[in-house]
């Protein structure tokens, strides 16, 4: 064998090079015609799920002849299988991995000609995540959401001969009146531009309404089988509704009332809101001008947690003590008595009060024209004259000189009196120097030569 190779070693590598174009070319030719391979093919296999769909009809789909899934017009798979059941046609499609979980229960497909030999694809709109849980592979749509292609034929069959020949006449006299107005005809349709548009956009929203719908109706029926589940309460309900507007009605008079009175509450309402509209607006100031005093309380409460836990053991032992003494108990009795009567001469302590302060007023007040100064005013320099008289210049100090008369029965009444007060010589007793030093200064003659009292104090006569 090696020696048949090593003769005719060109021919073979030929033929190996041959076979090694005719392989990529097959495999660019495969790549090309969206060749379907499992996984496990090596270079050529992907990773697929598989979705299925039920149809009336599977006219013209031929699995493995590239027929793809689109959505909105971009590649997401292709079919790979058709077979019937149940007289329906049950096509299997494989789709991208990345795919899986974005088509939905609420998903439609329609099979639609891709050229005019009917080389179909399969138009996918992959619903919405609101119909529930995304399809899984091997899931089946339903054929109440797929529809197949419409031929012509089938358009035209359902008219009779009539409509036929009325048709066969408008499509000629639309042939013969378009000769030569092709670009009048194209005109004439982009002026329908800016209604498709507008029609889009109505078919947007009814789209978004019909979705609404959906939702409404869902609620709805999720209320009533609420509302179903729960007629006991239900009945107890529209039996308490029904008691409550009796009640209403009987008490209509009172409820005339009310509302007759509702405008001046409402009025007076309203002031009081503005009134207090206002303090609010003097009082936010002040607030705000409060925050850092607020601020600051917080260390002064720290600081007296720690005063009051230190204090609390004295409150509760010596101050319980203190409190429970009997002789503390006694003294507060008596002074609870002594209070009472206090708390009766109050009222004349008040009038008191009130009649000097009116006095004092009458002193500091004057003419409103303030012709006159008021007395307070005339009082100082009254001190200042008084000043000026008692001088310190004459020999018995500043004292005024005076003459004082008085006959010998009013000195005689007079010594009686100091008599009382400090005891004749030879008989001492506790008395007042002072009193003697004031009779000594008036140089008053003692009657039947009285001797002076001796007083016993600080310091004597």
């Amino acid at each position: 064998m090696k020696q048949a190779i090593r003769k005719h070693l060109v021919d073979f590598v030929a033929i190996v090079a041959l076979v090694v174009v005719a392989g990529g070319i097959s495999l660019y030719i495969l790549v090309n015609q969206n060749l379907n391979a499992p996984a496990w093919v090596p270079v050529l296999g992907k990773e697929h799920f598989t979705l299925k769909a039920e149809f009336a009809t599977a006219q013209a789909v031929m699995p493995g002849q590239g027929q793809t899934v689109n959505i909105a017009g971009v590649p997401i798979g292709q079919v790979v299988r058709s077979e019937v059941a149940n007289g329906r046609a049950i096509v299997s499609m494989d789709i991208e991995p990345k795919y899986k979980g974005r088509i939905f229960p609420n998903s439609t497909m329609l099979l639609r000609p891709k050229t005019g030999l009917k080389d179909m694809v399969i138009a996918l709109d992959p619903g919405t995540s609101t119909s529930g849980p995304a399809l899984q592979g091997g899931d089946t749509l339903p054929v109440s959401q797929t529809a197949p292609d419409v031929n012509f034929e089938e358009f035209l069959a359902v008219l009779d001969g009539d409509v036929r020949d009325y048709l066969v006449l408008l499509i000629n006299g639309g042939g013969q009146g378009l000769v030569r107005n092709g670009r009048n005809l194209a005109q004439v349709l982009r002026q329908f531009d800016p209604l498709q548009r507008n029609i889009a956009q109505i078919n947007g929203q009814l789209q978004t309404r019909q979705a609404n719908l959906k939702r409404v109706t869902t609620d709805l029926n999720l209320l009533l089988n609420e509302l179903g589940s729960k007629d006991t309460r239900l009945t107890e309900f529209v039996s308490s509704s029904n008691d409550a507007f009796k009640y209403f009605s009987s008490q209509q008079q009172n409820i005339k009332k009310t509302i007759a009175l509702l405008p001046a509450a409402l009025a007076a309402t309203n002031g009081a809101v503005t009134q207090l509209n206002k303090t609010s607006q003097i009082t936010a100031p002040v607030l705000t001008a409060l925050l850092p005093t607020a601020n600051n309380l917080a260390p002064l409460q720290v600081a007296s947690q720690k005063f009051f836990k230190q204090t609390q053991g004295s409150i509760n032992g010596d101050l319980y003590t203190f409190a429970k003494d009997p002789t503390v108990r006694k003294s507060l009795n008596y002074l609870q008595s002594s209070s009472a009567n206090l708390e009766g001469a109050s009222p004349g302590l008040q009038k008191t009060g009130v009649s000097l302060n009116h006095g004092v007023n009458n002193l500091a007040a004057g003419p409103k024209d303030g012709s006159v100064p008021p007395y307070l005013f005339n009082l100082y320099w009254l001190g200042q004259a008084t000043n000026g008289t008692l001088l310190n210049q004459d020999a018995a100090g500043p004292v005024r000189q005076s003459v004082f008369l008085a006959s010998k029965n009013t000195f005689s009444t007079a010594f009686n009196i100091l008599g009382s007060v400090c005891a004749p010589a030879g008989n001492p007793a506790v008395g007042s120097p002072s009193i003697w030093a004031t009779v000594e200064l008036l140089r008053a003659p003692r009657p039947n030569g009285l001797p002076a009292p001796i007083c016993v104090g600080p310091t004597s006569p």
